[in-house]
C-alpha cells in the first residue's frame, strides 16, 4: 500500500500547484508554459535517474533530497528555457505526447504493452507525433492547447493520487521498469484499483475542462492580437498617405518655383 511521506506530499502538492495553471492558462502566458514544460520534463528525467540507481527501502529524509534534487533542477533548466523562447516553445507538445502514451499503458491492468521496447517505441511515437504537430503553424496552437491541458490534467491527478494512495504513480513506476527492488520478488502484473480507474478518467474530465478554458483565453489573445496588427496596418498606411501628401506638396511648391522663376527670368532673359 503506498504511504504519503513528507517528500510524497510536498512532490504531491507541487504536482498539483504547478498542473492547474498549466492545465488552465498555459497557451496564453507563453513564459508560464515554456517555464513549466521545461520544468516537467528536466524533472521527469531527474527522476528515472532516480529510480534507476536508488535500492529501496528509502529513508524519509532521502526521500524529500530526491523530491528538491527534481524541483531545482526542474525550475534552474525552465527558468533557463525562458530566454530561448523559439527554440523551447515546442517542448510543452513533447510533454503531452509521453503523458498521453502513459494514459493508454495504465489502462489495463498490468499494463497496455509488457514488453520493455514495446513500450518505449510506443511512449517515443506518441511523444515525437505531437511533438511534430508544432511544427506546422495551422496545427501547433491547437497542439500546444491539448498537450497544456492534458499534461497540466495528468499533473494534478498524479498529485491527487500522492494522498489518494490510489497507486497510479506507482503504476507508472511499474511501466518503466527501471528498478526490479521497487517491486515485491516475481512480481509480473500491478492491478486496477477503484481509485485508480477513477484517476484515470478524471485526467479527461480535467482536460476537456482546460482545453474549453484554454480555446476560450486563446480566441480572445487572438482577437487582441488581430486588433493590433489591424492597428499598426492602420497607423502604417496613415503614414504612407501623409508621406504621399508631403511628396505632393514639396512637388507641387517645386512646379510653383519653377514656374514663377521661369515666368521672371525667363521673359527677362528673352528681352537680351
Amino acid at each position: 500500500m503506498p504511504e504519503v511521506t513528507p517528500g510524497i506530499a510536498v512532490a504531491g502538492v507541487l504536482l498539483m500547484l504547478a498542473g492547474i495553471p498549466f492545465c488552465l492558462i498555459g497557451i496564453k502566458k507563453t513564459k508560464l508554459q515554456i517555464f513549466l514544460s521545461v520544468a516537467y520534463l528536466c524533472s521527469l528525467g531527474v527522476t528515472v535517474l532516480i529510480v534507476y540507481v536508488m535500492n529501496p527501502p528509502i529513508k524519509d529524509a532521502i526521500q524529500g533530497a530526491y523530491v528538491v534534487a527534481a524541483t531545482i533542477t526542474g525550475l534552474f533548466f525552465g527558468a533557463i528555457a525562458v530566454i530561448f523562447p523559439e527554440v523551447t516553445e515546442k517542448l510543452g507538445c513533447l510533454l503531452g505526447g509521453f503523458c498521453l502514451s502513459m494514459w493508454f499503458l495504465v489502462l489495463k491492468p498490468g499494463g497496455l504493452m509488457n514488453n520493455t521496447y514495446g513500450k518505449l517505441i510506443m511512449i517515443a511515437v506518441f511523444s515525437l507525433v505531437v511533438f511534430g504537430l508544432a511544427f506546422h503553424r495551422v496545427t501547433k496552437p491547437y497542439a500546444l492547447i491539448s498537450a497544456c491541458a492534458f499534461s497540466g490534467a495528468t499533473s494534478v491527478v498524479l498529485g491527487i493520487d500522492c494522498f489518494s494512495r490510489a497507486g497510479l504513480k506507482e503504476f507508472w513506476l511499474y511501466i518503466w521498469d527501471l528498478n526490479s527492488s521497487m517491486f515485491p520478488l516475481n512480481t509480473d502484473t500491478y492491478p486496477h484499483t477503484r481509485g485508480m480507474r477513477v484517476e484515470i478518467a478524471i485526467i479527461l474530465l480535467i482536460t476537456i475542462f482546460g482545453i474549453m478554458s484554454q480555446m476560450k483565453l486563446w480566441k480572445i489573445l487572438k482577437e487582441r492580437r488581430d486588433q493590433k496588427r489591424a492597428q499598426r496596418l492602420k497607423e502604417q498606411e496613415d503614414v504612407e498617405k501623409l508621406n504621399e501628401d508631403v511628396g505632393r506638396r514639396v512637388e507641387e511648391e517645386d512646379r510653383r518655383a519653377r514656374a514663377e522663376w521661369e515666368k521672371i527670368y525667363g521673359n527677362t532673359l528673352g528681352l537680351h
